[in-house]
């Protein structure tokens, strides 16, 4: 992780008038993550628009931007067993060219990321980063999570026992699971 290039992204963000020096110093405070150099912590505060974020960090860092319309229609082969770890760490893979991985990632400096899914399929990764929202999109519709999940062999044994108002409550568990793991990721508290 580079924390000049991470350091020029805020920086730009300050410019361009998307954060204030203010603000900066408020966050590195509030925000462990982004002391540490984890650039995505500024998403989490909601703070940066996603676009802003993606298109800054593309820019200054000159790792390509991709787009929704460039995310594949199938889960990309080999890479179904990693769909949590995929989640957790917003990262998509995007197609695989020979032993070429392209992955469009919120944060596509985390090397952390990078070193796991070249050990885990073998192949070099090339990180791109992507608007966080639209990955968030693509895991979810390619690899089940969220809303869009297969009930488990437990979920449907268990469901005709449920109440119809209650069917629903497994997303919604699913989906404050996940905003409890960013929390943790990031350095929440209360």
């Amino acid at each position: 992780m580079n924390t000049t290039l991470n350091s020029a992204v805020i920086e730009r963000l300050v410019e361009d008038g998307f954060l204030s020096s203010g603000q900066v110093t408020a966050l590195q405070i509030s925000q462990p993550a982004l002391r540490s150099g984890k650039l995505k912590s500024l998403l989490a505060t909601g703070v940066v628009p996603e676009q802003a974020f993606a298109s800054t960090v593309s820019l200054v860092q000159g790792i390509g931007l991709l787009h929704a319309g460039q995310f594949p229609v199938k889960a990309v082969p080999g890479t179904e067993g990693l769909a949590n770890f995929l989640v957790e760490h917003e990262a998509l893979p995007v197609d695989r060219l020979g032993n070429q991985l392209r992955v469009a990632m919120t944060d596509p400096c985390d090397g952390f990321i990078v070193k796991v899914l070249q050990n885990k399929l073998g192949c070099e990764v090339e990180p791109r980063i992507a608007v966080r929202s639209e990955i968030l999109s693509a895991l979810d519709r390619l690899y089940q999570t969220g809303e869009n999940a297969q009930p488990s062999q437990h979920d449907a044994l268990i469901s005709d026992d449920l109440p119809k108002d209650l069917e629903n409550d497994s997303a919604l568990v699913r989906d404050l699971h996940r905003l409890i793991q960013r929390a943790v990721i990031l350095g929440a508290s209360d």
